[in-house]
């Protein structure tokens, strides 16, 4: 894991941040973006906070640690996903080139995060699990949105050989 995360970190170092910004049209939304980005942060931290708070009060295990030792899902989107959503939501707010850059990072992620759940959710209902229709309903229209969002970001990209 530390190695992925090394390795990452060098990669989005390599890029000319100079030159980042330069590679969107104009027409790209930050706003719509960063949005985003600060309601995926809100809502993976309510949901997470929400079964953990309780059980930090009460002096309880917290669900879902049964036979481990750490929450480890939990622990990486409290410590990575959440904040690095929130700094990249700001910095392309602010049109900082890393911005751009992290936002592209952290809409992937989400796809990939969302799509994952969406699918346990519809596998779970396949092997007779009780599913909330709400909870599926909710994740649908998270899966609708953030396509959206990174459609729009994908299709303000300038073609190649417009970039200088």
């Amino acid at each position: 894991m530390s190695l992925s995360f090394f390795a990452f970190t060098m990669q989005l170092l390599s890029f000319d941040l100079l030159t980042v910004k330069e590679q969107f049209t104009s027409s790209l939304s930050v706003r719509r973006i960063a949005g985003f980005q600060y309601f995926l942060a809100l809502m993976i931290g309510l949901m997470w906070m929400g079964k953990l708070v309780p059980t930090w009060i009460n002096g309880a295990v917290p669900v879902g640690l049964e036979h481990y030792t750490t929450l480890t899902i939990q622990g990486m989107d409290l410590g990575f996903i959440v904040p690095v959503a929130i700094v990249s939501a700001t910095m392309i707010l602010k049109k900082k080139p890393f911005g751009y850059l992290l936002s592209s990072v952290i809409l992937i992620k989400g796809i990939a995060m969302l799509v994952s759940i969406t699918a346990m959710i519809f596998n779970m209902m396949l092997q007779g699990v009780d599913v909330s229709p709400i909870e599926t309903a909710v994740f649908l229209l998270l899966d609708l949105v953030l396509f959206t969002v990174l459609f729009h970001l994908v299709t303000n990209v300038k073609p190649t050989s417009s970039i200088q």
